[in-house]
């Protein structure tokens, strides 16, 4: 959403209370996307975010992936920027990853992966596809996310917690850091609590 939509439906009170007079036109019609270019069709998904028209953008998604899948293939880069861009095009993302998880070297092989968004990331590992994955694509991802494992608390979680969520990854965290926080929760039993700032 824009920050003066935001700004505007933050403040629509103090607008209507304004001396001032203030003209709104709403067009309807009906848009035929068939005829529309991916790139338009990402535009029109843009606006419909603006104004706040969650239905019309899942279906537009849905529209995209059923009907223009080869181009979204074609294009890959710019729809998989596009749809991490913002939280409302999950089926964008979802189609995204399924892509990824069906063939990884798709982002894993791309220079892409190394401008990758953290949120991208942090979607495929919430997915289960990673334990199909081979040893150089975990390499990859673990060479790409070791610059974030030092701040991950994992102290503030409970044995269970580390267990269910952490180390399922073990391979991504270096052995010696899973195998001492591993080690720290069977003596402790208990989580240990660590300074936030």
């Amino acid at each position: 959403m824009s920050k003066s939509w935001e700004l505007l439906s933050q403040n629509y009170l103090n607008l209507l209370e304004s001396a001032e007079g203030h003209d709104l036109i709403i067009n309807v019609g009906i848009i035929e996307i068939e005829n529309q270019d991916g790139v338009s069709i990402l535009n029109l998904l843009t606006a419909a975010d603006e104004i706040i028209l969650p239905d019309f953008i899942e279906e537009v998604q849905k529209y995209l992936i059923e009907n223009r899948s080869q181009w979204i293939q074609e294009q890959f880069y710019t729809v998989l920027d596009f749809a991490f861009s913002q939280t409302i095009y999950k089926s964008l993302q979802n189609f995204c990853l399924s892509l990824i998880c069906s063939d990884p070297p798709l982002l894993f092989d791309s220079e892409y992966f190394y401008y990758t968004d953290i949120n991208l990331l942090t979607a495929l590992l919430q997915r289960d596809y990673p334990s199909e994955w081979n040893q150089e694509l975990w390499n990859k991802f673990q060479k790409s996310l070791s610059p974030c494992i030092p701040y991950i608390r994992f102290s503030l979680m409970t044995p269970e917690q580390f267990r269910e969520k952490v180390w399922p990854f073990k391979k991504l965290l270096s052995q010696e850091r899973g195998m001492d926080e591993l080690e720290m929760f069977k003596v402790t039993q208990k989580p240990m609590f660590g300074l936030s700032c």
